[in-house]
């Protein structure tokens, strides 16, 4: 049993050599026609007409243009990559610096609040009374934002521990 044609010059001999003669090349000039095909990289008349079959001659006859246009593809799937991972690193960057604004401006407000409304005027308060009723507030008015309550204590106890007052700078753990 004889092995089916693979290439196209193979096809070609076959298709000559057929033992019917409608299946047989029509004339010289068909069986030549699909030789000068053959040899320029064309699709030939005696292989059935796939996509997969006329791409490949395509591309077996624009190697280069073919390579350039997919190194393109690909310079411009890695750029789009890298830009949408700058862009997700830019939305983390700002989102970051906008919680660290908000954090900033409550820490602001919350001293101007101690500082001004917070503090009976009638009589004048000694640093460690000013410090405890920090706390106090502290407690009270951000019981739901841990991060900045703690960020508030610390400054706190850091105050206490530039004042040297340790007993108050660092409380007993419960």
């Amino acid at each position: 049993q004889r092995r089916p044609p693979k290439g196209d010059l193979d096809t070609i001999v076959a298709k000559a050599l057929k033992k019917r003669p409608e299946e047989r090349y029509v004339s010289v000039a068909a069986m030549a026609d699909d030789l000068r095909r053959y040899l320029d990289h064309q699709p030939i008349g005696a292989r059935p007409d796939t996509l997969a079959y006329r791409t490949a001659r395509f591309v077996r006859r624009n190697r280069l243009s073919v390579a350039l246009a997919a190194l393109v593809l690909l310079a411009l799937l890695a750029g789009l990559a890298g830009t949408v991972w700058q862009a997700r690193e830019a939305r983390r960057q700002r989102d970051l610096a906008l919680a660290h604004l908000v954090r900033a401006q409550s820490m602001n407000e919350f001293t101007s609040f101690l500082l001004g409304e917070a503090i009976p005027s009638s009589k004048p308060l000694s640093m460690r009374e000013l410090l405890k009723r920090a706390e106090e507030l502290v407690n009270q008015r951000f019981a739901g934002d841990q991060a900045l309550s703690v960020d508030l204590l610390v400054n706190i106890g850091e105050i206490y521990n530039d004042h040297s007052d340790d007993e108050e700078a660092t409380p007993p753990i419960k």
